[in-house]
């Protein structure tokens, strides 16, 4: 009752057991073994990243990479992780083919959902144009739905949207600035308005989430991005935060 613990730790056996002779195991006693093939469901996956001008903001007090840098850096990154038959594509907003303010412009997505072995290098090549605009998030989502309901491959559905936050009224059917006193500001108004904004937007992910197939959404929101919002969205899209 005394020994310490490191003395017991040296011990061969700290509680030595006697030995009763010898034993056997009958067949009953054998453990039931079964053997399957296990095949990997396909997963095929929508980048869909917000290259708005917000995503030009430094973090850490102007000290670390851009928003956009940080992103596109976890983007490359996960590229290289993900085996070559994994299904990837990449959705950008606002769109670079110039129109943005209208869904059927992000139903066909810059780089369409394909093998990695095909479609890596060019969903690369895409990163390299740099953030400017507004943010249609509601827009970019509504195409992306619209995109997996034309969808013929087999696997999971599921979109990544990478963004740094708040939406822009691009096809929310909101005025593009806020019905609200501004001087002096009508807060409870604005908050108002910009709560309509993200509503139009998780009901879009809702409605994703409700096809058959069903169209998973993750978050992933960029340093200092709002955290209140984006896991909303997240919960809305069948996964827990962002």
């Amino acid at each position: 009752g005394s020994a310490t613990i490191n003395e017991v730790g040296s011990l061969r056996d700290a509680v030595p057991l006697r030995d009763t002779g010898s034993s056997s195991l009958t067949p009953d006693s054998a453990c039931m073994t079964t053997t399957a093939d296990a095949q990997r469901r396909a997963a095929n996956i929508l980048l869909v990243l917000d290259r708005s001008g917000s995503m030009t903001t430094r973090t850490g007090n102007n000290s670390g990479p851009s928003r956009w840098e940080a992103a596109t850096a976890g983007i490359r990154a996960l590229l290289q992780r993900l085996d070559d038959e994994t299904q990837v594509g990449l959705t950008l907003f606002p769109s670079p083919r110039g129109s943005t303010d209208s869904a059927s412009t992000y139903a066909t997505p810059v780089v369409p959902v394909a093998a990695l072995r095909t479609s890596r290098a060019a969903i690369l090549s895409a990163l390299s144009s740099g953030p400017n605009g507004n943010t249609p998030m509601t827009c970019a989502m509504d195409g992306s739905r619209q995109y997996y309901q034309g969808f013929s491959g087999e696997g999971s559905r599921n979109i990544i949207l990478i963004t740094d936050g708040q939406p822009t009224n691009e096809c929310t059917g909101q005025p593009a600035l806020p019905p609200c006193n501004l001087l002096p500001p009508d807060l409870a108004c604005i908050e108002r308005f910009e709560r309509g904004r993200q509503t139009a937007v998780q009901v879009q992910v809702a409605m994703a989430r409700a096809l058959s197939p069903s169209v998973r959404t993750f978050v992933a929101g960029t340093p200092e991005a709002s955290d209140a919002f984006l896991s909303d969205l997240a919960f809305q899209g069948g996964s827990a935060r962002t």
